[in-house]
């Protein structure tokens, strides 16, 4: 009505201030929508990666690494630090760069995570604590009790076994 109209043109600073109340409650809908969003992506991404330590960690760490990497084994001994002391759960993401080797390394540790999972913490631990050649990673999955992630031609990766091709590229 005319009274409306007469307050709002002596006071225009009153529909700056309601645009801008009504702009702000709209960014603050679209933030809240956009971080559930990120939430839920985050936890989706995160279930198909291994993780080591306590999953009610106040801390969560996503750690990408190759075998191969000298930081990665050092830092593979801090972080193992900080998984024990109940203070972070690693998140482990298998980034093989380096080598050919590299590459083995990480569709074997794929292939024991699936197959062995409750031996995948140790074998990922222990692997870093070679020098990760195919020699190495045969000798520790003998020592494991897990020789039957040893092909039959005495080989650590068949290109047949898209489980490992897959769970490589996923992790990529």
């Amino acid at each position: 009505p005319k009274s409306m109209l007469a307050y709002v043109n002596k006071n225009p600073q009153v529909i700056v201030s309601s645009i801008e109340k009504m702009y702000h409650e709209k960014m603050e809908e679209g933030n809240k929508k956009s971080e559930e969003e990120a939430k839920n992506l985050y936890k989706t991404l995160i279930s198909k990666i291994p993780a080591i330590g306590d999953n009610k960690a106040k801390y969560h760490i996503v750690e990408f690494f190759d075998y191969k990497c000298g930081h990665c084994i050092t830092m593979a001994k801090e972080l193992k630090k900080l998984e024990k002391a109940g203070t972070v759960q690693v998140h482990l993401v298998n980034y093989p760069i380096l080598s050919k080797e590299s590459q083995i390394a990480a569709y074997v540790a794929i292939r024991v995570q699936k197959k062995h999972p409750k031996k995948y913490s140790e074998f990922h631990d222990k692997l870093f604590a070679t020098k990760a050649t195919e020699k190495d990673i045969k000798e520790l999955l003998v020592s494991m009790g897990m020789s039957n992630l040893i092909y039959s031609d005495g080989k650590l990766f068949n290109e047949k076994d898209t489980d490992a091709i897959q769970g490589v590229q996923e992790q990529y």
